[in-house]
């Protein structure tokens, strides 16, 4: 992230990753909006949004800071955790969600993920087509539909950062 913002100029850096494919632009929006009005180091969706509709921004002044203070690989991989373990010495804050949403995952890692996706795209088959689908709309048919949200629920949400805790002996 860092010598890729450092090589195009970038002002602010936005971290959307690539397995959500189902990322709500109106997210992105607000989230960005919010950034730029409360003038702070790091805005991140807080975790009550569904994993995969999770994304962050911060600006280049700090990134710099976490790219040469981060020590562990961990924070290397997982790039904005040195913000969240080194939370007073940022202005950090959180976009927050209205309901909590926090047990659906959206997020493609496994087998089960593509299993709960497939089944969004045949509800929404206009996803395929490029049309906007709100996320809201996407939560909605889980929540109506139990035995569809339920293919990937057991999945715990961040796994693979708990691995890498547990790789360095971190708690």
């Amino acid at each position: 992230y860092y010598l890729a913002s450092k090589k195009y100029r970038s002002k602010y850096i936005m971290r959307l990753t690539s397995d959500c494919p189902l990322i709500d632009f109106k997210i992105v929006d607000k989230l960005a909006n919010t950034f730029i009005k409360k003038k702070i180091d790091h805005l991140s969706t807080d975790k009550n949004f569904a994993e995969g509709l999770d994304c962050e921004i911060m600006n280049f002044k700090t990134l710099t800071k976490v790219y040469k203070e981060a020590k562990f690989s961990s924070e290397k991989e997982h790039v904005t955790l040195y913000l969240r373990n080194n939370k007073n010495k940022f202005k950090i804050s959180k976009l927050k969600s209205k309901k909590d949403n926090s047990q659906i995952r959206l997020t493609l890692d496994e087998k089960r993920d593509f299993y709960l996706i497939k089944k969004i795209i045949k509800k929404f088959p206009k996803i395929l087509k490029k049309k906007y689908v709100s996320s809201n709309k996407v939560i909605d048919f889980l929540n109506k539909n139990k035995s569809i949200s339920k293919i990937n629920s057991n999945i715990i949400r961040n796994e693979g950062l708990f691995n890498s805790y547990k790789n360095e002996g971190i708690k």
